[in-house]
């Protein structure tokens, strides 16, 4: 039997409650979700989420063919995560967790799916060849998308700070403050939007890796 796991995560520049509240929300997911799909809810309480509750939709996944998605909420802590599991639908098993939490400029939410595909070794297949990819361009989209409603989240704002030759340097601060931002930046792991890194005041270049140290 092969379980797979997907985890994604993403940061954003709004408030615990607005998060919660929007992410949170059935009557939100047709807003994230690939037009293609052609996503469709078809009976809901139109309540916030609690343990229990039933959500029923339709779908487009693949080649057009509609699929009935029957899912329930098993878990809620408000404010922190919520648990959606498929009762019937094209997964043999399908268990999503939802994770929120307050950092610094805004907050973390962070995707954590198990799933299984029917038919065996067929299923382990077809997961390799499309559904796995399919997969990961539904959370692509929706990352697009939150984006667009609630704007991009800044690790490094206005960020300004000079290191003496030859000294220990630390950086402090809480989860989300851009710690490993910076250092991934400095490293040339990650390219910022705008500003520049001096060494030796010279802007940071290729030739410069080979003088910096980084142990994830």
């Amino acid at each position: 039997m092969k379980i797979f796991k997907l985890k994604y995560s993403q940061k954003l520049p709004i408030n615990l409650n607005e998060a919660w509240d929007f992410l949170s929300s059935p009557n939100n997911l047709e807003l994230i979700t690939p037009k293609s799909m052609d996503f469709n809810i078809t009976d809901w309480d139109e309540r916030k989420a609690y343990p229990g509750q039933i959500i029923q939709y339709t779908v487009r996944p693949v080649l057009g063919f509609k699929i009935n998605w029957v899912t329930e909420i098993t878990q809620v802590k408000d404010k922190e995560f919520f648990i959606d599991e498929q009762r019937f639908g094209p997964y043999s098993f399908w268990h999503h967790k939802h994770f929120i939490k307050e950092i610094d400029g805004g907050v973390l939410m962070e995707d954590v799916i198990h799933y299984k595909i029917p038919f065996g070794p067929v299923g382990v297949l077809l997961n390799f060849l499309f559904i796995n990819s399919k997969l990961n361009n539904v959370f692509k989209y929706r990352k697009l998308e939150l984006i667009k409603n609630f704007g991009n989240f800044k690790a490094l704002n206005n960020v300004s700070i000079s290191i003496p030759k030859g000294s220990i340097f630390g950086l402090l601060g809480p989860n989300g403050a851009g710690k490993t931002t910076l250092i991934r930046i400095i490293n040339q792991i990650t390219m910022p939007d705008e500003g520049k890194v001096l060494l030796d005041g010279q802007a940071l270049n290729s030739d410069h890796i080979k003088d910096i140290g980084y142990l994830p």
